[in-house]
């Protein structure tokens, strides 16, 4: 068993997918599956179920028990080989849902290595996009050091703090039927929303179930944030999403925003770590938490939650 074996299992497992795996590795469909058939039999299990006719693949429940494992390995890994480079060297991870990374986080590590620079120090960041039972898998595993979330699941092991909270837009195409300026969501087409609700946490989905029932569905629900302007097209459709989202795309000229005359409730973003850090904060972590409370000031129209 090797490194490349349990980093080749953990990559499909992000993607569920051998051929999607084999591309970000860049290697063959048969080497990849090569190296999880080595894995599966120094293992005596088998950890995937692949079933002809479906491109996805499942795990079994043996390769559910083992996937926290190969968390651990990895992570193992990669500060051995950080140790290795350079012992004065020092990997700090961050974790959050895709949504979070491309809309907001993405612009932190930039920050983050500016100031690591003007302090003289050497430090690599890791900005990683998971689902939520992953990224608490990835936390306790040590595998990332923090993360950020908008709907945490409670656990006595974590500290879940707030962190700022942001209000909702709708978005329209710029060929849109509806007219600028503040709008009211009678006149809207119910059908024609590109449904989000799944993304924006259960206070969301409440509000959008009081507001709009629960006896109809929009032609189009999606879950990933970043292809919602392909569906975005039509004269008619619309979508509410976080400040956050509508910034990013107005400022790429691919939607219009509108204001909603009753509004949903605020989405909040938390930060998530192990008690455990929160006890003995390393210098790295304080450093990480001043460098992130400065660049939330930068994105005024993120509202920081006072301690």
């Amino acid at each position: 068993m090797t490194h490349w074996e349990i980093k080749t299992f953990i990559e499909i497992v992000k993607y569920r997918s051998i051929s999607k795996a084999a591309k970000k590795l860049y290697l063959t469909q048969s080497t990849v599956s090569h190296r999880i058939n080595v894995l599966e039999e120094e293992l005596g299990v088998k950890l995937i179920i692949r079933r002809k006719g479906y491109r996805s693949i499942e795990l079994t429940n043996d390769g559910e028990a083992f996937l926290p494992l190969a968390y651990e390995y990895e992570a193992l890994w990669e500060r051995i080989m950080a140790f290795s480079q350079n012992s004065s060297k020092t990997v700090f991870s961050i974790g959050c849902h895709d949504s979070l990374n491309n809309f907001i986080f993405y612009k932190l590590l930039s920050c983050l290595m500016a100031d690591s620079g003007n302090e003289k120090r050497r430090m690599t960041f890791r900005l990683e996009s998971h689902n939520t039972e992953e990224i608490y898998q990835l936390l306790e595993s040590g595998h990332i050091n923090i993360a950020f979330l908008r709907d945490p699941l409670e656990n006595r092991n974590f500290v879940i703090e707030p962190l700022f909270a942001e209000n909702f837009k709708i978005i329209v195409p710029p060929n849109s039927q509806y007219p600028d300026g503040e709008i009211s969501l009678d006149i809207l087409d119910r059908k024609k929303e590109i449904d989000l609700s799944s993304s924006w946490g259960s206070d969301f989905m409440r509000w959008h179930e009081e507001v709009f029932g629960s006896e109809w569905m929009a032609d189009i629900s999606i879950n990933a944030i970043s292809t919602l302007t392909k569906y975005l097209v039509e004269p008619d459709q619309w979508a509410i999403v976080p400040v956050s989202v509508s910034e990013e795309l107005v400022r790429c000229h691919k939607v219009r925003c509108l204001e909603m005359k009753n509004p949903p409730p605020p989405v909040y973003c938390y930060q998530v770590y192990l008690k455990s850090q929160a006890k003995v904060k390393s210098d790295m972590f304080e450093f990480f938490e001043q460098a992130l409370e400065r660049f939330i000031s930068t994105m005024p129209y993120l509202e920081k939650v006072k301690k």
